[in-house]
């Protein structure tokens, strides 16, 4: 060697083909880009132009890739609010829905409740009549039989108005007190 730096030549690239750059010197390609790939010279003078090239060629890349990468990072965070927002709306109807059956599930008992409540005051009411038209049965015989007591006194003592009364409260009472022992008053 005569003291001179040599310059190295040119990397062998490896092409999408496969082959070195070397088999395919004169052919424009396109980059993954879009944009048509360098050429290689062969030659030494070109070397500092592909180096440019290169070099340019990688500013491109790299501010695309950077271009790429913010956009993805942009999508990701937009992504991450769209997730956080989803679940905190799955979490806010599952809890209304939670309060909806728990309400259902409520109101059903007080209906069935109330269902049971309105038939035990029916039976209630059922036993009331019947015990309310026994009384009347009751007291239309006891008028009766007072009405014929009261005109066999009639006959034996003086003022039939005044024994009708005095017999008319007592059977009165004694009607009412078995009727209040039969209702369990």
């Amino acid at each position: 060697m005569n003291g001179h730096l040599q310059k190295n030549p040119p990397c062998d690239m490896v092409q999408p083909s496969g082959g070195p750059a070397g088999d395919q010197d004169l052919l424009p390609e396109e980059s993954p880009l879009g944009k048509p790939a360098m050429l290689h010279l062969p030659s030494e003078q070109g070397a500092s132009e592909t180096r440019q090239r290169c070099l340019g060629e990688n500013q491109e890349l790299r501010d695309a890739i950077r271009q790429s990468n913010q956009m993805l990072r942009e999508r990701c965070e937009e992504l991450r609010h769209f997730q956080v927002s989803q679940r905190e709306e799955k979490e806010f109807l599952t809890h209304k829905f939670q309060e909806a059956r728990k309400l259902v599930e409520k109101l059903s008992l007080e209906k069935l409740e109330l269902r049971r409540q309105r038939e035990q005051a029916l039976q209630e009411v059922e036993h009331l009549k019947r015990c309310q038209q026994v009384a009347r049965a009751r007291l239309r015989q006891g008028a009766r039989e007072r009405g014929c007591a009261s005109s066999h006194l009639t006959s034996e003592r003086g003022d039939p108005r005044r024994l009708r009364t005095q017999k008319g409260c007592s059977a009165y009472g004694l009607l009412q007190e078995k009727l209040q022992v039969e209702i369990g008053i």
